[in-house]
């Protein structure tokens, strides 16, 4: 079955990775969404490039998940290199084990590490 999912979400409405472009990927249709992840002072954080702007607040995934772990598909780029990310994520989706989840990474020697802690 093939599935819309919204890239960052609404992105020509709204800012990439924000819970407005996310609440109106669904609304327009989308199955699914992608967000991209970052840990930030043990907390984990959405947002593409992390590295371009620290100056800013950005939204929290557990706060974005309270909002949309039920609208459909949500795919979760995970983009730290190392695996400090993974216990606090393991922490954040188990408060949502109903949620179509999906995890995804560029960073090839994070998988292995991924493929372990979430079976």
């Amino acid at each position: 079955m093939t599935q819309l999912i919204a890239h960052r979400g609404d992105t020509a409405s709204f800012p990439e990775n924000t819970l407005e472009a996310f609440l109106s990927a669904f609304e327009k249709g989308a199955d699914g969404i992608e967000l991209d992840i970052h840990l930030h002072n043990g907390e984990i954080i959405v947002v593409h490039d992390y590295l371009s702007d620290r100056s800013k607040e950005y939204p929290k995934l557990k706060d974005i998940l309270e909002k949309i772990h039920s609208k459909g598909r949500i795919e979760i780029e995970i983009k730290e290199f190392n695996t400090k990310i993974l216990p606090p994520l393991k922490v954040v989706l188990n408060r949502f084990p109903q949620a179509d989840l999906e995890l995804t990474t560029s960073e090839i020697p994070l998988s292995l590490y991924i493929k372990e802690d979430f079976p």
